[in-house]
Order: C-alpha cells, then structure tokens, then sequence
C-alpha cells in the first residue's frame, strides 16, 4: 500500500470479469471462461481450493454470515439457452457448495453484483436481478436457498432490458420505512423502490424518460441517506429513496 509494486500475482488462466471480493484473508476471484471460483492467499498468492462451475460468471459475488448460517461466498452465473445459471452458495472455510438456486420464473440466471441484507423478521437476504427475458429481482434465503420473495420488473417488447445492476438495501427503519428497502434500476431506465421484507414495490420511477437520458442502465446506485445516485452512459442522476424523485442529474457535455 506504500508503493504500488506488486506483491504476488497469479495466473488463473482465464479472462476475469467480476470484481474480486476480499473476505476472511482470501480473495475470492471467478473466471469467465472455463469457468472457475479460486479462494486465494490475500497474503501470498496461494490458491487455497477451487470450485467448478459449469456457467460463466461475470457477477461479482458477496460475503456474509447469516443468522443460522456459516461465513459464506455467494457467486452468480449467467445462463445459456438451455440452461439457468445458478445462484451458488459457498462455505468459506473448504469451498463447499451448501446450496444452488436456480428457481426463476423463466430460464435465466444473474450476470450483476449480488446483494446481502437482513429483513425486519431476521431473515438473511441474497439479492439479484435476472437476465432478459426473465427480468425479475429475487430474494433468496441466504441460509437455505429458498426463494422468499420476486418481483418482476418492466420489460416491454422486445423484452431485452433485464436487470444491469446490482440490488441496494436499507436496514429495517432507516427513512421510516419499517421493513427495509430494496433499490435496483432495470435496463430500461426505471428505478425500484422494493420493500425488503415482502418484496412488494413501494414506487418505481421511469426517470431515463423523466431527464431525457439515453443509454443502458446497469449503474448500481450508491445510497447514503435519502439520496440514490447512480449514472448511465450520458450522466449521473440522485433520485430521493423515499419517494423516486429527482433531485439532480448531471449530463456529460461530450455526449
């Protein structure tokens, strides 16, 4: 952290798209093609155990350990035409797969970052929104891997706009909302606003239409208080999480 000269590195022999996740002194790290989870030596480089996968993987994964569970990695796969991708739990310690979850409305899987959060009944959360032409934000119990709730976004012909971003979570409480809250924007350029316990939608604001941005949506928005901000390929935008409005958005005079 001194001065930035590499301390290890390691072939893993395959392009990498997910965002590395450092949890228990490990790196947890996945391969795109030929698909592979490596836990790794933060320290040293070393591969201390891998785990298979048999769909690529471009997720980037999250690390919790839920009430009733055990330290756990959770990783995404996207799907093929013939095959969904599985939600994959992972005990942290030997790389054992505790649970799949593979229980969409449609055949898809999940190519975003996926979320971990605790609903106002203590039941651990894992949060993902699917592929096209699924288009459906799931929460998924984090101990079992059973569904606990769905809500299907938008998605109008020709039913493309999946969901690009990763799903943001409120505590139970915070801005007066009793039960929690869950915020993901499809590629379609809509902002929901999801109660976290039940999954019903508390609003949802088109606000590509309401600023006139054009592009691809797959910004996961960063919360800090009553204040969402997210961009696009145009700009930036601040919807208010209690209600969707817009508070300010930003264009990029190059575009």
């Amino acid at each position: 952290m001194t001065n930035g000269q590499i301390i290890w590195g390691v072939d893993l022999g395959s392009e990498l798209r997910g965002s590395p996740l450092v949890a228990g002194g490990f790196v947890w790290i996945a391969t795109f093609d030929s698909p592979k989870i490596f836990k790794i030596n933060a320290a040293t480089g070393a591969i201390s155990c891998t785990v298979a996968s048999a769909r690529q993987i471009q997720g980037t994964p999250v690390a919790a350990t839920p009430p009733g569970g055990v330290p756990s990695v959770y990783f995404p796969a996207g799907d093929t035409e013939t095959s969904p991708g599985p939600i994959t739990a992972i005990q942290q310690n030997n790389c054992s797969i505790e649970w799949q979850f593979t229980d969409y409305r449609t055949l898809s899987g999940v190519w975003t970052p996926l979320g971990y959060s605790v609903d106002a009944t203590g039941e651990p959360l894992i949060l993902a929104g699917t592929a096209d032409s699924d288009t459906t934000i799931y929460a998924i119990d984090a101990v079992t891997g059973k569904r606990v709730w769905d809500y299907a976004a938008e998605n109008p012909p020709p039913h493309s706009y999946d969901i690009g971003a990763g799903v943001v979570t409120t505590a139970p409480g915070v801005n007066g909302f009793a039960d929690g809250m869950a915020y993901v924007e499809s590629k379609y350029g809509v902002m929901y606003g999801l109660d976290l316990t039940t999954g019903a939608m508390v609003w949802n604001v088109p606000y590509a239409d309401e600023i006139g941005a054009k592009g691809r949506y797959i910004s996961t928005a960063a919360q800090s208080g009553q204040n969402l901000v997210l961009g696009d390929n145009y700009g930036m935008v601040d919807l208010n999480a209690t209600n969707g409005d817009v508070i300010w958005h930003t264009d990029d005079p190059s575009k």
